[in-house]
């Protein structure tokens, strides 16, 4: 009986947190090398890089109308 009632609470506890949004309870992080987080920050600054030129030109293109 005891143990259909921790299945129980646990079952339930898993529910309720998946309602609210916590993290899985039977998860296992990524894990990533240093080689791909750099290579990562440099493709966020070039992309980064990218939208600031392209707000700069149409902020130009309409100031030049």
């Amino acid at each position: 009986m005891k143990t259909i009632q921790r299945t129980c609470i646990a079952n339930f506890l898993i529910g309720f947190g998946s309602i609210l949004n916590f993290s899985p309870a039977f998860s296992s992080p990524t894990v990533i090398t240093l080689e791909d987080d750099i290579q990562n920050m440099n493709n966020d600054l070039k992309q980064l890089g990218d939208d600031i030129k392209e707000g700069i030109s149409q902020i130009t293109y309409e100031y030049r109308k």
